[in-house]
């Protein structure tokens, strides 16, 4: 029998800053980051991400003899689904004080688009 091997979720809280008509009144934790492994699938769930102060992006690269460039992911809620993008720059100058990697869109993945059609 194949057991797969399971982390227990790590999971970060965040604030999020809470106003009212006369300005910030507080916080509360508004969600939690969870980073789990599943067998060989390292699983990464950002939670609201279009909220104030949250993370809206993972950067995802790999470190092995034949490495690859880095990708980025972003959630499009405009066009509700995943933004892939791609950088084109990969060394800077030493005077070079903004680094831009001129992270570009290369993918877009509809969300649910394989989900079946209700009859």
């Amino acid at each position: 029998m194949n057991k797969q091997s399971v982390t227990p979720k790590r999971e970060y809280q965040c604030t999020v800053p809470v106003y009212d008509k006369d300005g910030l009144y507080g916080e509360y934790i508004h969600a939690l980051h969870q980073l789990q492994v599943l067998g060989d699938t390292l699983e990464v769930n950002i939670c609201y991400p279009s909220s104030a102060g949250m993370i809206e992006k993972i950067e995802v690269g790999i470190m092995a003899v034949r490495a690859a460039d880095s990708i980025l992911i972003e959630y499009d809620l405009a066009r509700d689904g995943y933004s892939i993008k791609q950088a084109s720059k990969f060394s800077f100058a030493t005077t070079d004080e903004a680094c831009d990697p001129d992270w570009q869109e290369v993918a877009f993945i509809q969300a649910w688009a394989r989900e079946p059609e209700e009859q």
